[in-house]
This record gives structure tokens, C-alpha cells and sequence, in this order.
């Protein structure tokens, strides 16, 4: 194995059941072994988390649009003078529609957070 990288120390640790579940969870959650996890602390590494930052940036933009579909309903809830000239059906009918759409957004946003848990656990796994 020409090459290969030699590893001639060890270091063995001792911790309580407690420590020992907190560090499996902590190493779980970063995507990486037990001594990977401890191995890089110890050298200055701060582990990355396995979510990533586009997955954030998508569940905000869905989180932003809810909010704004949100503030429609509001506002046709609230009987504004300005509704008034829309028809009962109608304004109804576009409730629902709006409704639908912040089923249709959650739906996106589980499906977000699914992904990067299977993401996560080929990772780990």
C-alpha cells in the first residue's frame, strides 16, 4: 500500500453514557463518525451542520410567500370598504384559492425537509 497514511497513535477516551450519547448525537448531526467528529474538534475544526444553506434559503422564500398569502386573507377577512365591490362568490372562491396555494407551499417545504434528511442519512449511513 504505497502511500497509504499511517496512523500510529491512538487515543482512547473515556466518558460517561450521558457524554457518550450527546457526542454519537452531535457527530450524527454534523454527518460524521464519533472519532471523525472528535478527531476534527480537536484539531481546531468546527463540523459543518448536514442541512445546507439553500435548503434554508428555499423553506424562507416559501416561508415569505405564506406570509404574504396570509396578509391577503387578512385583509379579506377583515371586511375592508375596498372588497366591497367584489361579489360574495367571488372573494370566497379566492380565499379558497389562496388556501389551496399555502397547502400547496407547506407541501413544498415538507417535501424540502424530507429530502435533506434522506440526504442527511446517506451521509451518515
Amino acid at each position: 500500500m504505497a502511500g497509504a497514511r499511517k496512523r500510529p497513535k491512538y487515543i482512547s477516551v473515556y466518558v460517561s453514557e450521558e457524554e457518550w450519547k450527546t457526542i454519537e448525537s452531535l457527530a450524527k448531526s454534523v454527518g460524521l463518525s464519533q472519532s471523525a467528529y472528535l478527531k476534527l474538534l480537536g484539531l481546531g475544526y468546527k463540523p459543518a451542520s448536514v442541512y445546507d444553506g439553500e435548503a434554508v434559503k428555499a423553506l424562507a422564500k416559501i416561508n415569505a410567500d405564506q406570509g404574504r398569502l396570509g396578509g391577503l386573507i387578512k385583509m379579506w377577512l377583515a371586511n375592508d370598504e375596498r372588497l366591497m365591490m367584489f361579489d360574495h362568490d367571488q372573494l370566497a372562491k379566492a380565499i379558497f384559492g389562496v388556501l389551496e396555494q399555502i397547502g400547496e407551499m407547506q407541501e413544498s417545504m415538507l417535501e424540502i425537509v424530507r429530502s435533506r434528511r434522506i440526504l442527511a442519512a446517506k451521509k451518515i449511513g
